[in-house]
């Protein structure tokens, strides 16, 4: 479903990233790892549009969007929870996922996007008429997939949406992403800094080091990799 290669690039004169190669396979859960300041992040903006790559090459769908508008990228099917869940704090819950209706065709059939959301998060349902900033911190990452998700992304893309939370909150988000991939087969990229985390769910794996993609495969190839042992260790 997306295929990124040989993807430089960073912000204004500073290059983050010095070759990324991925895949996603439809209907999976990839999982992009690495340490605080490997270019998870500056990889998932890129893809989505925010920042424009320098040079490689980004595909969706065998379709090149390489340095196209976001606007476009996001009517062609990509949903992204950014990092720090970024939801509209003074705003009801309700108005948070009535921002994610960006689409057209989600605006025409909101009732029927909310009624989905619901059904997957149902805390939200009780909370609609709370403002998001009351949220409990896991209440606040389910506002932030749920507004991804009203769009009906083909490949939603997470920027670490278990950080902050206890244990037990990471394990139920990514429970709940387990379903969206099992029970709907929406495809994920996934960015985890806990490898271990990322384990539970993953299917397939990329480890980024400085920039660049330096070892790739199922969660018992990385996890007996020697790289991943001195990205993480030292």
């Amino acid at each position: 479903m997306l295929e990124v290669k040989g993807l430089e690039g960073g912000y204004g004169d500073f290059k983050i990233l010095q070759g990324v190669n991925l895949k996603v396979e439809k209907s999976t859960i990839t999982c992009l790892l690495g340490p605080n300041g490997s270019g998870k992040t500056t990889t998932l903006n890129t893809i989505v549009g925010l920042l424009k790559p320098w040079r490689g090459t980004i595909k969706f769908e065998d379709i090149d969007i390489t340095g196209i508008e976001t606007h476009k990228i996001v009517e062609m099917g990509i949903s992204l929870v950014p990092e720090g869940r970024r939801i509209f704090g003074e705003m009801s819950v309700i108005e948070n996922l009535q921002m994610g209706a960006y689409l057209k065709s989600a605006r025409d059939k909101m009732r029927d996007r909310l009624e989905y959301v619901f059904s997957i998060f149902p805390r939200l349902k009780e909370r609609q008429g709370q403002k998001a900033c009351t949220l409990s911190g896991g209440e606040q990452s389910m506002l932030a997939i749920a507004r991804a998700l009203i769009c009906n992304p083909k490949l939603l893309m997470l920027d670490e949406p278990s950080f902050g939370l206890a244990p037990k909150l990471s394990i139920e988000i990514l429970s709940i992403l387990k379903r969206l991939r099992d029970e709907e087969g929406i495809t994920i990229l996934l960015v985890e800094q806990n490898i271990h985390l990322a384990g539970m769910i993953m299917d397939y794996g990329y480890l980024l080091l400085q920039g660049v993609t330096i070892a790739e495969g199922t969660f018992n190839d990385l996890i007996n990799d020697s790289r991943v042992k001195k990205a993480y260790l030292g």
